[in-house]
């Protein structure tokens, strides 16, 4: 079973920051050596940056690097307006990755996207350009959204998908409730299978509808990245298909993929150990 709460590593610091377009604010945090390589997380659909507490609560990562997290406007700590305008926008998500940048003073960054957040990194490359990246990290990730082609999803979670964007509250609580025990391979304990429905309760419905319904395409950018790219594929991932990491795989030009074993859609909770060794020898430095 897994748990989201290993020992503390260092102290974290907390800096919430105002968007650039429009009147949001996004919790953030930052772990780590300041003076060491930056990475960051960017979480997925209806989740929290706390999701990755098991990479920053990892000695050899924060004794390496600066590590910073952030929940996605409409989730987590963040604001998340009644407006449907807020989420179905093809640049503010990458924007909004981009203030998070800034406002850390974030230089030659390393950017995780797991799942949905694989669109937000892709997309903030479309809007910011790659000057200021490193590298980029896919986890089990999508790189667009909202464009013609075969469906990357797994057929498990597209027919519990309706669900978790319903209105009703009894409908997606039973639909969290099937995706929450859906994203590893081996079932949550109970606190931390209690701290990712809740997370997923506090996204509105609104903020999933403009999610679902809005358009990112990150195509033509990423054939153009130069930088170095790992793609990280679960081998018994229940919400995303392989095929999408492939698909990724022979869109970006300096891409590898890596799969890794015994875990599910969030493999950094499954085989932490394995993840963070991982992304560590990637990243570097």
């Amino acid at each position: 079973m897994h748990n989201f709460s290993p020992s503390r590593a260092k102290a974290i610091q907390i800096k919430w920051v105002n968007t650039q377009t429009d009147d949001i604010k996004l919790y953030s945090e930052a772990t780590g050596d300041p003076k060491g390589h930056a990475i960051v997380f960017v979480h997925g659909f209806a989740q929290a940056g706390l999701a990755f507490d098991h990479q920053f609560h990892d000695h050899d990562l924060t004794n390496r690097f600066y590590m910073v997290r952030y929940d996605m406007r409409g989730h987590g700590w963040s604001s998340a307006p009644d407006s449907l305008d807020a989420y179905n926008s093809d640049t503010k998500w990458g924007q909004d990755l981009q203030s998070v940048i800034q406002a850390w003073d974030l230089k030659n960054v390393s950017l995780v996207g797991w799942s949905y957040g694989g669109v937000v990194i892709s997309e903030y490359v479309r809007v910011a350009g790659q000057d200021n990246v490193a590298n980029m990290i896919y986890v089990d990730a999508s790189t667009s959204i909202g464009i013609p082609g075969p469906s990357t999803l797994n057929p498990n979670y597209t027919a519990i998908f309706p669900t978790v964007v319903s209105t009703d509250y009894e409908t997606r609580m039973l639909g969290f409730k099937s995706f929450v025990a859906m994203i590893t391979k081996e079932p949550l304990s109970q606190d931390t299978y209690m701290k990712a429905l809740g997370w997923m309760l506090a996204t509105k419905p609104i903020c999933s509808q403009g999610m679902r319904k809005r358009v990112s395409d990150n195509t033509e950018t990423l054939k153009n990245l130069r930088k170095p790219t790992l793609i990280i594929q679960a081998d018994d991932d229940r919400i995303q298909l392989p095929l999408c990491s492939q698909m990724t795989l022979q869109l970006i030009p300096n891409s590898k993929l890596v799969t890794i074993d015994n875990a599910g859609h969030a493999c950094f909770l499954d085989q932490p150990q394995v993840f963070n060794q991982l992304i560590s020898q990637f990243i570097g430095h």
